[in-house]
């Protein structure tokens, strides 16, 4: 039996789920770009955090820009004198 190696979903791929139709799997993305640190969708994300219709994808958004936000700040911060 061989072992496939799977990589990393691209940026872009996990971008265009935030126009799933379902929820779950918009909230997921968030969640996903949150934990990437990835900024590429952050104004698209504090879109659906103000307008989804889910309360469960409003709340990933929300912690997935505070997580991306955080990690800005950290990087303001050691980059100064």
């Amino acid at each position: 039996m061989k072992v496939q190696r799977l990589s990393a979903p691209r940026p872009q791929n996990i971008v265009m789920l935030l126009t799933d139709k379902r929820p779950v799997i918009r909230a997921l993305s968030c969640e996903l770009l949150g934990w990437r640190l990835d900024r590429s969708a952050s104004e698209m994300m504090a879109n659906l955090a103000k307008h989804d219709s889910s309360p469960h994808v409003r709340q990933a958004c929300e912690v997935a820009l505070l997580k991306i936000r955080r990690k800005e700040l950290v990087s303001a911060a050691n980059s100064g004198p």
